[in-house]
């Protein structure tokens, strides 16, 4: 699919590599950018960039009536950035509740799918179009520090698999974006690893669309797990294992219940 003329919606665009979309697609020549936040603050910041070919849209994708309410309002999209994400650094068997965990399961699957079935038909209206999903590297290797965002990742490929097999009729493409290590909020807390910047994350998932991927690895940690996963799968999760046992460690030293 061409990126120049098209017009897409990106979710959590106002910041990290959802706001690196907005920003690629224009310099790419997309004729029209609805970039969606949760805050009409947030929305109305999107509205001011570039040069009125961005819209900001109030969109939490865990409301229903706002993902409708999108759906009606953005009918010429033709490339869905599905990016909004929900990581809250509670591990599975710490955290105080299953609340957190439940959260990242609605924000990461349940609305990632929830913004496909909405604009589903519209895609298929205006010529097929795509769907990019923005994963993660522990959507390919569970990550036992990340709590329920491991497996809310992993729901979401899995999801994106489906999707794409039930949409390739209507010659929709579905791309999923395994992302490593990347320099925002999310990710401030990683220390030691070489992080690419959002709008490098961005320009490899609009390569992928150009080029109709069904999965693609955007950054060098991602290729790197990857990798390591291919060549020594037992290895690899017997590093997260010993990972997860240091850190439990720190935790009780520390006493606290993360």
């Amino acid at each position: 699919m061409k990126i120049e003329g098209c017009t897409a919606l990106v979710t959590g665009a106002n910041r990290g590599i959802g706001l690196g979309f907005v920003e690629e697609l224009l310099a790419e020549g997309a004729a029209h950018i609805y970039a969606a936040a949760r805050s009409a603050e947030d929305a109305a910041t999107l509205s001011a960039m570039g040069d009125g070919r961005v819209t900001g849209i109030v969109l939490d994708v865990t409301r229903p009536e706002q993902v409708a309410a999108a759906a009606a309002a953005c009918t010429g999209v033709s490339l869905l950035v599905n990016n909004a994400g929900a990581f809250n650094r509670h591990t599975l068997m710490r955290a105080p509740d299953m609340g957190s965990m439940r959260h990242e399961m609605e924000v990461n699957f349940f609305g990632l799918v929830a913004m496909c079935r909405a604009f589903a038909p519209i895609l298929g209206a205006n010529g097929g179009g795509a769907i990019v999903n923005v994963l993660s590297a522990g959507a390919i290797v569970p990550v036992p520090e990340m709590g329920g965002y491991s497996p809310s990742k992993f729901a979401a490929r899995a999801a994106g698999d489906c999707i794409r097999a039930e949409l390739a009729g209507q010659g929709t493409a579905v791309t999923s974006l395994i992302v490593g290590s990347v320099d925002t909020r999310m990710a401030e807390h990683v220390k030691g690893v070489d992080k690419a910047s959002p709008r490098d994350i961005a320009r490899a998932g609009l390569l992928a669309v150009r080029h109709g991927l069904e999965e693609h690895d955007t950054d060098r940690h991602a290729v790197e797990v990857r990798a390591f996963l291919a060549r020594d799968p037992h290895r690899l999760r017997l590093s997260m294992v010993q990972r997860m046992a240091k850190l439990q460690a720190r935790w009780q030293a520390e006493g606290t219940g993360k």
